[in-house]
This record gives structure tokens, C-alpha cells and sequence, in this order.
């Protein structure tokens, strides 16, 4: 078991409480790493604060599909070659917690080169032009169930290549999918 783990763990469920508390007082002593003593919680949001993950571990995957509201993985760490078998791991946690798997969004990180001059390559870094990319993420919702991607440019012109993904990619996937992706992945 890893403590690291265990305290995301064990956070998760206490800002489940302080969120569910309200402007009552939240008390909880019988924690191993973390203590409230008469917490107030506040100022309230509209709405309950979501809680996004990026983890990559078995343990992990596990907690994100029984307690979080979304998953956010980067390419660069979990290449899509792996994303269906993480995904399934979210997805199994979620049954077993009786939640519905396409409550938990996902979300993902996108690290790369958007240049008409780059070589087309898909994995731990996308690369390539326009038509590359809006092929790709397509894919990427189609047949990984993302439901949101956010661009990181690596290298070159990163503000010309965010552009270029603001007023190029993104309104071609919008046109492809609609406003909401998650229709297209499935939620």
C-alpha cells in the first residue's frame, strides 16, 4: 500500500464532507492523516466543487471511478495505446460504487506540435497539421471516450499553435460532435 494513495484517498472523502456540510461545522477525528475539528466550510460555490484526477496507478484509476468527477490523464504519460485499459479500470470502480461510468468526465491532456511542416505522429506527443489533429481527437473521442481535450504546445510558436487549435481544431470537432462531446462519447 502506498501512503500517497491513501491520503488523496482519504482527502477525497473529507472534502466530500466539508462539501456536503454546508455551512455546518464538519468534525472528523478517526482519520489516520488528516483532522477536522469543528471545520466550517464556506464560502459556498453554487454548486459542489468537482474533483478532477490525473493519476495513472491501479489504486488510483480505482478511487477516480468510485469517488471523482473526472479523469484527466496526459498523453504523454498514458500514450492512447493505453487509455482503454485505464478506462476500463474507472469504469469497473464506478459500477462497483454504483455509479454510472459516464458520470465520471474525461479529460485529456494533449501534448504536442500543431504545424503544417510537422511529421504526422500520434502516442506520447501528437504532431502534425490541422487536419491531423481534428482526425486524431476525433478518434481519440470516438474510440478512447474522451469528453474534452486541453492542448499543451511543446515546442515552436506556442502561441500560434494555441490559436491554430482555438480557431482551427476546436470548431472542426464542435461542427463533428456538437458543443457537447460527451453525446459523442457516449454520455
Amino acid at each position: 500500500m502506498d501512503p500517497r494513495v491513501d491520503r488523496r484517498d482519504e482527502a477525497f472523502a473529507l472534502a466530500r464532507l466539508a462539501d456536503e456540510a454546508g455551512l455546518d461545522l464538519v468534525a472528523c477525528q478517526d482519520h489516520p492523516y488528516y483532522r477536522l475539528d469543528g471545520a466550517r466550510p464556506g464560502p459556498l460555490p453554487d454548486r459542489p466543487v468537482p474533483v478532477w484526477v490525473g493519476s495513472y496507478g491501479r489504486r488510483m484509476l480505482t478511487i477516480i471511478g468510485r469517488d471523482a468527477d473526472g479523469w484527466t490523464p496526459s498523453n504523454s504519460y498514458a500514450p492512447p495505446d493505453r487509455i482503454p485499459e485505464m478506462q476500463a479500470a474507472v469504469d469497473r470502480a464506478a459500477e462497483d460504487a454504483g455509479r454510472d461510468p459516464r458520470s465520471v468526465r474525461r479529460n485529456y491532456n494533449v501534448m504536442g506540435v500543431l504545424d503544417v511542416d510537422a511529421v504526422r505522429r500520434d502516442g506520447e506527443q501528437l504532431t502534425g497539421p490541422v487536419d491531423h489533429w481534428v482526425d486524431t481527437l476525433s478518434r481519440y473521442v470516438e474510440d478512447l471516450g474522451f469528453d474534452a481535450f486541453v492542448f499543451w504546445p511543446r515546442e515552436g510558436d506556442t502561441a500560434a499553435q494555441a490559436r491554430a487549435f482555438a480557431e482551427q481544431v476546436v470548431p472542426r470537432l464542435r461542427d463533428r460532435f456538437g458543443d457537447d462531446l460527451r453525446r459523442a462519447a457516449g454520455g
